[in-house]
């Protein structure tokens, strides 16, 4: 008697049922472990995007504060390079 295509799946299905239940119950593990990350991404983002929103002009602010006052230094330091001549920095 010749075997069908339907007994030699029934065949491999019983003898690989432990695995078979087994890669069934890690990719359930898997897609929600995916799921929960993926909705932690999601509210971190939004509370990124909260916290920047709250800092984003004091940020703006102190960034040209510090533009300004870089150029503004550099521009004494051109004009007086007798102050950092043969002056070691003292630790």
């Amino acid at each position: 008697m010749k075997k069908t295509d339907n007994d030699r799946t029934e065949t491999a299905t019983a003898g690989s049922e432990p695995d078979f239940k087994n890669l069934v119950d890690l990719l359930a593990v898997f897609s929600e472990a995916s799921n929960q990350l993926a909705a932690i991404q999601a509210a971190a983002n939004g509370s990124q995007l909260e916290i920047v929103d709250e800092h984003k002009a004091d940020y703006a602010r102190l960034q040209q504060a510090l533009s300004d006052t870089e150029g503004a230094l550099e521009v004494l330091a051109r004009r007086n390079p007798q102050w950092f001549e043969n002056k070691a920095t003292r630790n």
